[in-house]
C-alpha cells in the first residue's frame, strides 16, 4: 500500500472511530437524562 493510501485509510479510520465515540456519548447522555427525569420517552 502506498503512503497516500495508508494516510487516507488512517483518516477514514479516525473519522469512523470519532463517529462511534460521538454516538456512544450521545446515547449515554440520553440514557442519563431519561433516567434522571424518570422518562424513557426521551430515548
Amino acid at each position: 500500500m502506498s503512503t497516500h493510501q495508508h494516510d487516507a485509510q488512517r483518516e477514514k479510520d479516525a473519522a469512523a472511530l470519532s463517529s462511534v465515540i460521538a454516538a456512544v456519548g450521545l446515547t449515554g447522555m440520553k440514557l442519563a437524562v431519561g433516567l434522571a427525569i424518570n422518562s424513557l420517552g426521551i430515548l
